[in-house]
């Protein structure tokens, strides 16, 4: 109904009232359904976008006692975060244009510095999105606005970092923030969310700035919140490669080892699909890597025996697991173990003494010994020791020559003393059991 000069003009004197005036006067244009208004100037042209995004940031970070929250539930109902999300994708797409140009400033419109000054106060206000109630995150977890923000941080590059370095961080924080939000996870599953993340992972590898860490940081956190949950995004992340990237932040000894980890032993217990990203980045000789890690060694052992469990052809997994120096580990880990510990260990060693030459080869190791010499000590609990009888049968039964292994081990007597002096009644039963069943090969 009006000119756009006369627009623009009302929109000047109303973004005066909020900077100009004192609060109670900004708080006068809440009242009078200044927010709707604001929102729906979002959606024009330069300046009046820029002038809305100006007036809502003061009206957010009015001085309380009203608080920001709900200044975000008043823009949720109006459908704020569609429109920000737009104007956000349109300052970065301004700045690529620049650089396309090799120009300091967008062409045509005449506000290029104004919008990149914009997109810090947008992405703070969509963090503020991020951790505000119900009402607010629905609005923000719309497909296209999740789509519209991932597909901003997926393509930033160094160059852009120089200068909305602080709005692209905000962006991340605020879909981690989200990720955290269990009403979020689904939303952020058809967006693709991990597809697009995990790649961020490895463009900022070599990169030891403070921004590249922090990047790595916001985006490990995001995933971790996504994929511990969901086999069907453990199984996203690992096509789109985040297996070679959680290696190498453990190897690195990151701080952020203890979101790798998890995540990368989780991979284990997904998929078929997962398991095959692991194999390809030598993912089982890794996991026997982690065993020397304190409280990680049984659950990377966990991750051994459930991967040998779930593979039809146990060949190619055994061939892995017989090498010389993966040997020697398996059967130091055990060893340097303590009574806690080895508690922990022994379950996942049962499922993987199942596979025959692997187990005809630690029968040959220090490892008979070692259980042996456990199965005595009662420190171990009795289920531990139930366990332990468990391992040596699965050995002898599995020997080639079972005579030398009862021989060489002095196997009878050792099962004799359980026998006669274990205070467990299930464990003596299991001990003599095994008794009954070695004496075909016992030289009397």
């Amino acid at each position: 109904e009006f000119t756009g000069a006369v627009v623009q003009n009302a929109a000047l004197v109303l973004h005066s009232l909020c900077w100009g005036a004192e609060a109670r006067h900004v708080g006068t244009i809440v009242a009078c359904q200044g927010i709707p208004v604001l929102v729906n100037m979002l959606s024009s042209d330069p300046p009046l976008n820029h002038l809305a995004v100006e007036c809502l940031w003061r009206i957010i970070n009015l001085p309380p006692p009203t608080p920001k929250t709900d200044f975000c539930r008043l823009l949720a109902r109006g459908k704020a975060a569609k429109k920000l999300a737009a104007l956000l994708d349109n300052a970065f797409a301004e700045y690529r244009q620049s650089l396309k140009d090799k120009k300091g400033a967008a062409q045509g419109t005449g506000w290029f510095d104004v919008s990149v000054q914009q997109a810090d106060k947008v992405a703070s206000i969509f963090l503020l999105f991020s951790q505000a109630d119900k009402v607010v995150k629905e609005d923000m977890a719309q497909p296209i606005v999740l789509q519209t923000l991932l597909g901003i941080v997926a393509t930033v590059t160094e160059d852009l970092h120089h200068v909305l370095a602080g709005a692209s961080i905000k962006i991340l924080k605020a879909l981690r923030n989200l990720s955290g939000d269990p009403n979020s996870l689904k939303a952020l599953q058809e967006a693709h969310a991990v597809k697009l993340l995990v790649p961020l992972l490895s463009i900022h590898a070599n990169n030891k700035s403070k921004l590249a860490s922090e990047v790595e940081n916001q985006v490990m956190l995001a995933l971790y919140n996504l994929c511990k949950i969901s086999k069907v995004r453990q199984e996203q992340a690992a096509q789109a490669g985040i297996v070679v990237s959680l290696q190498r932040l453990i190897k690195s000894n990151s701080p952020l080892r203890q979101l790798a980890i998890p995540l990368l032993c989780d991979l284990a217990h997904g998929t078929d699909a997962c398991r095959k990203a692991l194999w390809v980045y030598d993912g089982l000789s890794f996991y026997l890597t982690l065993l020397g890690m304190k409280y990680w060694d049984h659950v990377a052992l966990n991750c051994v025996a459930v991967w040998l469990a779930s593979a039809k052809d146990k060949r190619p997994f055994e061939k892995v697991l017989m090498r010389e120096n993966n040997v020697k580990i398996l059967t130091q880990t055990i060893i340097d173990a303590d009574p806690v510990a080895a508690s922990k260990l022994v379950p996942p060693l049962m499922n993987i003494l199942e596979c025959e030459r692997l187990n005809q080869l630690l029968g040959k190791s220090q490892l008979v010994s070692e259980l042996l010499k456990r199965l005595l000590n009662h420190d171990h609990q009795a289920v531990e020791r139930k366990n332990i009888l468990h391992c040596i049968r699965l050995m002898y039964e599995r020997a080639p020559d079972p005579k030398s292994f009862i021989t060489t081990h002095n196997l009878m007597e050792v099962l004799a003393r359980v026998v006669n002096t274990d205070e467990s009644l299930l464990v003596r039963e299991r001990a003599n059991e095994l008794m009954q069943a070695t004496l075909v090969n016992t030289v009397i």
